[in-house]
């Protein structure tokens, strides 16, 4: 039960005063002083009192608690954070005032029983006093009777001892209405008696037989009192006699039990008496076989048929050999051999035993002549003993078909019967053992015979060895014959500059490239005698006229309105050069350069159409030695500042043609094209727009326009423009166990990052196309930090992480916070009126069986508790019982230890309300509770409290009334 009070009794030096029960707040405990509050104290420490005074030499000192039950100890407001401390102090609260409601139950029942013992024992004082005055009054009526000389003194003590009974009765009736202050109607009832005594004290100064007739009442009260003991005697005589009883019924339950047992040992004493006449008969059967004696006086009986005699004791004695009993069937010794003997039909004394004993080793005890057969190795043996040694010697091979070791000989093996599998594939058989003449077709066609082996003339006078045959890089110079014509398409040849001979004169033709078709590149000049010197700046001087067979080709320098007006003709029969006017104002002009029998090689036209049979370079001499798919047109001598412009009018495009043909739409299958009239940019492919640049430099992809400020718009995905839109980041290789598959960062204009979205492999195995664990993380730059760090996780498994990187417990939120400057989670209700769910648990079959709401005012925590999901529902009637079970505790969390809290141990509830418990004592887990749970049980307790209370006040109303009845009663 617990303690909600201590009680000491001052000693009139002593202060201070500690107690044990717990409690909410110093204000409430409190003291009283021979039952009178007293506030003369102070707290030394939170389990000791300090009396401004100590309390006087035996002073009642009481220190209980009496818990506030105004108000709550914690009140909740809308967004207040809910504590587990908070709670536990309500709930103590509530268990504490339960406690001391059953408390001040226990003490009013204490109350009540003592004021009925107390007015049991004044009815029982009254009912003595009215014995007492009766039997004065008759004593002291027959003592006037018998003394004529009575006095009126005498009648007036007949008259007030009558007055005494009269108000005896009247204590008699107020005594069975006393209640809690029954004291006084002891009192009372004391005071009738003293009357009572009074009375008789006067009859008996009123004359000497008074005197005489309470003498003879006294020794009425002394037989009376003697009844009473008398009385006493028999009752305990009773109660020993039912303890007897008791003891005697006991005694015979035992003795039927121990009768039936009795019964059982007889019935099995029968059993084995049976047995026991069987075993008598058969030894009488034995017994009357043989004749009994007792030899040597020892108590012992033997038992003796002819020369054979049976020791009682020691066993049967055999005939020895010398013993003549040849009968068929006859028993003896042979102590010569150390054998039993049996005789047989044919008139002969054989061993008896008849084998061979069969193990895998030798027998124990073993006699000279057994035979033991070893089943292991197939062998027999016989035991061997000639008076000096005793040994297990192996009997003739013949016996037992084995062939002793080292014992086959040559004669002994049939010629041809040894086949290949009988030699030992390790046996080395010498070859001079061997008569050997091994042909041809016995060699085998993959033997590697060494040449030495073979003998001189073995080996035919040509030998073809295939190509296949010859070890590679095995045949050097001195192999091959100095007339050997070997072709040279058998040749892999690799002629290099310093192996050609300075005085070689290889044909131009013989050269690859061929100089007749292909351009000549130096970085010096070429000449041609002194006519011709073309230079590396693509100067050329001319030393004269150029010829050829051909007169309309050529060129000259002595027209005055065109530089060129002649022809001719070169001597391999192309052009070097060729211009043409036709007439001052002839629009024939046209221009070759390089033309050979193949065609031109670049072309203007009149018209300004400008035609190039291979590739250009401006500003480029050599477009050949770029990619051979971009080298058509090569701009910019590859250093410096170098570029292209495309100049278009003001409202008018700029364009680059991709094509693929010369009509429809593969004229521009491909373009890139910028619009000056509105300033876009726009890429096409498959002759459709797919992204565009506008002039806001927004990039708008699957759309040509958008009202939204984004810098980049995407709208629709590869399969259409009214489709979902996508964004695919890929990795270039398979990612590492966190390696980053892919991030989206946000920065200001000079690079300094903000934040960032990112995913990254999220440990596990990363098997293409079945196993892709992958996290994605969320990060953020805090005031006055340079780099941003990760705020939020979702894990590869759909947990969410918020200012932590990993999962907490299991749960599918785990979040940290720091306590003192936010909240772990703040929820707020956007409306300002109404009752809403703040968070609803819903089970596996979608049942909510729990929420948290509010209503703008308060926040109720509930949990599922209608009708119709509940069945077998009954009244607690054990309430108080177990709430006495309970133990709240006062103590410090490890993890806080500087606070001390009320509440309870986990596994100490739980053997109380295990429902309100979580986990296992001493278990992986730590346990819970949920003190929530405890209020049913402490409901229960409080009714069962009220009502006892109840019960209570109505008893002592009863006893108050009858206590102002007994009182009104006396006065």
């Amino acid at each position: 039960m617990a303690t909600t009070q201590t009680t000491y009794t001052g000693n009139g030096s002593t202060t201070n005063y500690s107690f044990t029960f717990e409690y909410l707040k110093q204000a409430d405990v409190k003291v009283t002083l021979n039952t009178v509050a007293t506030t003369a104290f102070t707290f030394a420490n939170a389990t000791t009192l300090a009396f401004t005074t100590a309390p006087a030499s035996g002073v009642d000192i009481r220190i209980f608690r009496d818990t506030a039950i105004d108000n709550l100890s914690a009140t909740f407001f809308p967004g207040s954070a809910i504590k587990a401390e908070d709670l536990n102090e309500n709930f103590t609260q509530n268990l504490y005032v339960t406690q001391e409601s059953h408390f001040e139950v226990d003490t009013a029942n204490t109350t009540a029983d003592t004021a009925k013992t107390t007015a049991d024992t004044a009815l029982t004082n009254a009912t003595t006093a009215i014995s007492t005055a009766n039997s004065a009054t008759t004593t002291a009526n027959t003592a006037i009777t018998t003394s004529n000389s009575a006095t009126t003194t005498a009648n007036a003590a007949t008259t007030t001892a009558n007055t005494a009974s009269t108000n005896a009765s009247s204590a008699v009736t107020t005594a069975n209405t006393a209640s809690t202050n029954a004291t006084a109607a002891v009192n009372t009832a004391n005071t009738a008696s003293t009357n009572a005594s009074a009375a008789v004290t006067t009859a008996n100064s009123a004359q000497a037989d008074a005197t005489t007739a309470i003498s003879t009442a006294n020794s009425a009260t002394t037989t009376a009192n003697s009844a009473t003991t008398t009385a006493n005697s028999a009752l305990t005589s009773a109660n020993t006699a039912n303890t007897n009883a008791t003891a005697a019924q006991s005694a015979a339950t035992t003795a039927q039990a121990s009768a039936t047992a009795a019964q059982t040992s007889a019935t099995a004493a029968q059993t084995s008496a049976t047995a026991a006449q069987a075993q008598a008969t058969l030894a009488a059967d034995v017994r009357n076989a043989f004749t009994v004696t007792d030899s040597n006086s020892d108590g012992t009986f033997d038992f003796v048929v002819g020369d054979i005699p049976i020791k009682g004791n020691a066993g049967v004695k055999l005939p020895f050999e010398s013993v003549t009993y040849a009968e068929e069937g006859a028993i003896r010794y042979n102590n010569s051999l150390d054998k039993i003997e049996l005789y047989n039909g044919a008139g002969q004394w054989v061993t008896a035993g008849g084998g061979a004993s069969v193990s895998s080793t030798p027998p124990t005890l073993p006699s000279a002549g057994d035979v033991w057969y070893d089943h292991d190795n197939g062998r027999a043996y016989v035991y061997y003993n000639d008076g000096d040694s005793n040994q297990w010697v192996e009997m003739n091979p013949s016996w037992n078909g084995y062939v002793a070791d080292n014992s086959v000989t040559s004669a002994k093996i049939v010629d041809g019967s040894i086949v290949n599998a009988d030699v030992n594939s390790s046996a080395a058989i010498s070859q001079s053992k061997l008569n050997l003449d091994i042909t041809n077709s016995e060699i085998n066609a993959s033997a590697a015979i060494a040449l030495s082996k073979l003998s001189t003339g073995a080996l035919p006078s040509a030998i073809t060895v295939a190509s296949s045959n010859i070890v590679d890089g095995t045949i050097v110079n001195a192999d091959v014959n100095a007339s050997a014509a070997i072709s040279q398409s058998k040749l892999a040849l690799d002629i290099t500059n310093s192996e050609v001979n300075a005085s070689a004169a290889i044909a131009g033709t013989k050269i690859s490239p061929d100089f007749g078709s292909q351009n000549v590149i130096t970085t010096g000049k070429i000449e041609v005698g002194t006519v011709i010197d073309l230079n590396a700046n693509g100067s050329a001087t001319f030393g004269g006229q150029v010829t050829s067979t051909n007169a309309s080709y050529g060129f000259t320098s002595n027209a005055t309105s065109f530089p060129f007006t002649a022809e001719s003709s070169l001597g391999n029969g192309g052009k070097a050069f060729y211009a043409k006017h036709t007439g001052s104002s002839s629009s024939s002009r046209y221009l070759f350069y390089g033309e050979n029998n193949a065609g031109e090689v670049f072309n203007v036209a009149a018209n300004g159409t400008a035609s190039f049979a291979g590739n250009v370079g401006i500003n480029n001499s050599s477009p050949s030695s770029y990619n051979s798919d971009g080298r058509n047109l090569v701009v910019g001598s590859g250093s410096g500042g170098q570029g292209l412009t495309i100049a278009s009018g003001t409202s008018g495009y700029g364009n680059i043609y991709f094509a693929d043909g010369t009509s429809g739409d593969a004229l521009y299958s491909g373009m890139l094209s910028y619009y000056h009239a509105d300033n876009h940019m726009q890429f096409r492919t498959a002759s459709t727009e797919r992204m565009r640049i506008d002039s806001s430099g927004r990039l708008l992809v699957g759309t040509s326009s958008t009202s939204n400020a984004a810098t980049a718009v995407f709208q629709g995905n590869s399969s259409g423009s009214t489709g979902p839109a996508f964004i695919y980041l890929r990795r270039g290789s398979t990612p590492a166990s966190t390696g980053t598959l892919g991030v989206i960062e946000y920065s200001d204009n000079s690079g300094n990052i903000g934040a960032e979205v990112f995913a990254n492999r999220d440990g596990g195995s990363w098997t293409s196309g079945s196993s892709h664990p992958t996290y994605l993380g969320f990060s953020t730059t805090a005031d006055g930090a340079s780099s941003p760090t990760e705020r939020m996780r979702i894990t590869n498994g759909g947990i969410v992480c918020v200012n932590r990187t990993s999962v907490v417990h299991g749960g599918q939120l785990s979040l940290d916070y720091t306590n003192g400057t936010t909240a772990g989670l703040a929820i707020k209700d956007t409306q300002t009126s109404g009752t809403g769910a703040v968070l609803q648990v819903v089970n596996g079959s979608g049942t909510i069986v729990g929420s948290i709401t509010q209503n703008q005012s308060t926040t109720s925590f509930n949990t599922s508790s209608d009708y119709r999901l509940k069945k077998n529902v009954v009244d607690i009637t054990d309430g108080i019982a177990r709430v006495k079970q309970l133990q709240p505790r006062r103590f410090n969390f490890i993890a806080n230890d500087t606070t001390t809290v009320d509440g309870f141990v986990a596994h100490e509830a739980q053997a109380v309300v295990p429902e309100a418990v979580t986990g296992e004592k001493d278990g992986e887990e730590m346990q819970g509770i949920d003190q929530s749970k405890l209020v049913p049980l402490l409901t229960a307790a409080l009714q069962e409290a009220i009502t006892k209370i109840e019960t209570l006040e109505t008893q002592n109303a009863s006893l108050e009334a009858r206590l102002t009845a007994l009182e009104g009663g006396a006065s």
